[in-house]
C-alpha cells in the first residue's frame, strides 16, 4: 500500500491591481515577473516532491524476506492519522502473518514521516505565499510611485535634451577647429614645398662646389707651388658643404648658416685671389728665367768653345723650364 500524498495547496492568486497610468518613455510591468517566479517555484517544488516519492518507492523491498520463525512481538498501537487495515489470508498464529504485520507497522511509520514532510512543505508554502503578498504590496507601492517616476523621467528627458544641445555645440566647435587645422595643413604643405625647393637649390650649389673642388684639385696637382693655398680652399669648401647640409637638415638655422656660408665664400674668394697672385708671380719668375735662358743660349751660340764646354745636364735642366713657361702663360 502506497499512500497518495495530499496535493500542495496552490498559492492564492494575486488580486488584479488597477492599471497604472502609462508614460510614453518607460512602462514598468512587474506582474509577468511575479507570475514567472511563482511558476518556477511551483515547478521546483513539484520536481523535488516527485523525486522524494520516487526515492521512497525505490526504497521499498520488492520481495518480502522469509525470516527465521520467532515469536510474534506484541503489535504497538500505530499513531497514524488514518489507520489502514490489510487483510492477509494467513492464519494469525503463522510466522508469515507476523512478518506481514511487522512490515505493515514499518509502512505506517514511513507514511507518517511522509505526512510530516508534507506538513512542513505546506508550512513553507504558507511562508512563500506570505512573501508573495509582500512582493505584491511592493508592486502596489511601485505603482503608487509611478507619478514620481514619470516626473523623474521627464526631468531626465529634459537633461538629455540639454546634453544633446551641448554635444551639438561641441561638434560645431570641433568642425571649426578641423577647418582651422585644414588651413594650417595647407600652409605647412606650402612651406614644405618651399623648403624642398630650397633644398634643391642648396643641392645645386653643393654640386657646383664639388665641381669647383675637382677643378681646384687639378690645379693643385699641376701647380705644386700653391698646394697649401689650394688645400686650404678645399677645406673651406668642405666646411661650406657641411654648413649647407646643416641648413638642409634644420631650416630654423638657415639665416645664421647662410651668413656663415657668405663669410666662408668671401674667405674663399680672398684665398683664390691670393692663389692667382701667386700664379702671376710664378709666371713672372718663369718668364724671367726663360729670358735669362734665351740670353744665355744666344751668348753660347756666338761662342762655339763655350758651347762645346757647356755641360749637357745644364741644357736639359733648363729646357723643361722653358717648355713649362708656355703652359703657364696660357693658364
Amino acid at each position: 500500500y502506497i499512500p497518495t500524498p495530499a496535493p500542495a495547496p496552490a498559492p492564492a492568486p494575486a488580486p488584479q491591481a488597477e492599471a497604472a497610468p502609462k508614460v510614453a518613455p518607460v512602462t514598468i510591468d512587474v506582474s509577468g515577473i511575479v507570475e514567472k517566479a511563482i511558476a518556477a517555484t511551483m515547478e521546483k517544488f513539484a520536481a523535488a516532491f516527485d523525486k522524494k516519492v520516487e526515492a521512497f518507492v525505490a526504497s521499498l523491498p520488492m520481495e518480502i524476506p522469509m525470516p527465521t520463525p520467532v515469536a510474534a512481538p506484541a503489535p504497538a498501537p500505530a499513531p497514524a492519522p488514518a489507520p489502514v487495515t490489510v487483510e492477509v489470508p494467513v492464519a494469525v498464529k503463522s510466522p508469515r502473518a507476523a512478518d506481514i504485520a511487522a512490515l505493515e507497522e514499518n509502512l505506517f511509520a514511513e507514511e507518517e514521516a511522509i505526512f510530516e514532510k508534507l506538513t512542513a512543505m505546506t508550512e513553507k508554502l504558507d511562508v512563500f505565499n506570505e512573501g508573495l503578498s509582500k512582493l505584491y504590496a511592493a508592486y502596489l507601492e511601485l505603482t503608487a510611485n509611478q507619478d514620481e517616476v514619470d516626473r523623474l523621467l521627464k526631468s531626465n528627458n529634459s537633461n538629455q535634451a540639454k546634453v544633446v544641445r551641448d554635444q551639438q555645440a561641441v561638434q560645431i566647435k570641433l568642425a571649426s577647429i578641423l577647418q582651422d587645422q585644414i588651413k594650417v595643413n595647407k600652409e605647412q604643405l606650402v612651406l614644405a614645398q618651399q623648403q624642398l625647393a630650397l633644398s634643391d637649390a642648396q643641392k645645386a650649389v653643393t654640386d657646383a662646389q664639388k665641381a669647383m673642388e675637382e677643378k681646384q684639385r687639378l690645379v693643385t696637382d699641376n701647380q705644386a707651388t700653391i698646394g697649401e693655398a689650394m688645400t686650404k680652399i678645399v677645406q673651406d669648401q668642405k666646411e661650406i658643404i657641411s654648413a649647407q647640409n646643416t641648413v638642409i637638415a634644420g631650416n630654423k638655422k638657415n639665416v645664421d648658416a647662410q651668413a656663415e656660408i657668405t663669410d666662408r665664400q668671401a674667405e674663399t674668394l680672398a684665398l683664390q685671389k691670393e692663389a692667382l697672385n701667386a700664379q702671376k708671380q710664378l709666371l713672372r719668375e718663369q718668364k724671367a728665367t726663360t729670358q735669362k735662358y734665351v740670353g744665355k743660349k744666344k751668348a753660347a751660340e756666338t761662342d762655339a768653345v763655350a758651347e762645346d764646354a757647356a755641360p749637357a745636364p745644364v741644357e736639359t735642366a733648363e729646357a723643361p723650364a722653358e717648355e713649362a713657361a708656355a703652359p703657364a702663360e696660357e693658364a
